[in-house]
């Protein structure tokens, strides 16, 4: 395996109060029950490992994986995820 080094990897957002969230280290009575989780994607933005990439929902990419969506939409985000149609 061929490994490079250190790549930072875009991470497309599309809720401001999670970027918000995932950019502010300090703890404070609202964001105190936040889990390991949290404080590792944390660590991970601030060594720069991970950058995060405001998107508006219709540009989501991930959404045909979550949730259900109208025809139009499910095969625009199918195509921006570059997810291909297999023939049956």
């Amino acid at each position: 395996m061929n490994c490079e080094g250190p790549q930072t990897v875009p991470m497309k957002v599309d809720n401001d109060g999670t970027i918000d969230t995932a950019k502010n280290t300090s703890i404070n009575q609202c964001s105190m029950h936040i889990d390991v989780q949290c404080q590792f994607v944390r660590d991970a933005i601030q060594t720069q490992q991970v950058i995060l990439d405001p998107c508006n929902s219709e540009d989501q990419a991930a959404d045909p994986l979550t949730k259900p969506l109208d025809r139009t939409l499910f095969e625009k985000l199918r195509s921006i995820a570059r997810i291909l149609r297999q023939p049956f």
